[in-house]
């Protein structure tokens, strides 16, 4: 899981505010992301080739505007920096978001948040996950096993409960007013809310 610098936070759970204002994923209470073809299926790719070990990555797209949504165009893989028990854990150095929020704000676009997989486990954040998480992103959580990638599914942190909280994932060419599309599996382009296991 992300393993934040305490340099960085601005109090307990909170994540780095940006040099635009506010937190850099785009803030609590956008209850859908949309997520593009091409980004789930590079999310399932790589969760793919780093198995047996978990992948993870940023998620990349425009700040969220008017309440309607992370729009999720791409990912931006990196490297899993734990060093122990790299099935069962990640870690993003905090210079690797650093940098690569410099590297989006030329183009306008920012990191919404994170993506990890979980290796022969379902998609659903683990105590672990959630005592590292930050507010103010969404989470990705991809189930992976040997026979390829499986469910994904979103969350964000609730910084007054200090819980996670399902979101739905949405197809973006349903439209920011669609319902969110439910195909079956992340190797599919899987679009399903889930919910929340107790898993240590």
């Amino acid at each position: 899981m992300l393993a934040p610098d305490p340099a960085a936070l601005i109090g307990p759970g909170a994540g780095p505010v940006s040099d635009r204002g506010g937190p850099i994923g785009g803030g609590l209470g956008v209850d859908r992301v949309f997520l593009g073809e091409g980004a789930a299926r590079d999310i399932a790719d790589h969760g793919r080739r780093a198995y047996p070990e978990e992948a993870c990555g940023f998620l990349v797209g425009p700040l969220p505007r008017d309440g309607r949504g992370r729009h999720v165009e791409r990912i931006r893989p990196t490297t899993n920096a734990a060093v122990a028990d790299r099935s069962r854990r990640y870690r993003i150095v905090p210079a690797d978001l650093h940098a690569t929020e410099r590297t989006l704000a030329r183009s306008g676009a920012s990191v919404l948040g994170f993506y990890h997989s979980h290796p022969d486990r379902p998609a659903r954040p683990s105590a672990y996950d959630e005592r590292r998480a930050w507010t103010g992103y969404c989470y990705l959580i991809l189930a992976v096993g040997a026979s390829g990638a499986g469910e994904l599914a979103a969350f964000e942190l609730d910084g007054a409960t200090g819980r996670f909280r399902a979101l739905s994932l949405g197809d973006p060419r349903a439209g920011y007013a669609g319902e969110p599309a439910t195909p079956a599996s992340a190797a599919e382009g899987a679009y399903r809310t889930v919910g929340v296991s107790e898993e240590p």
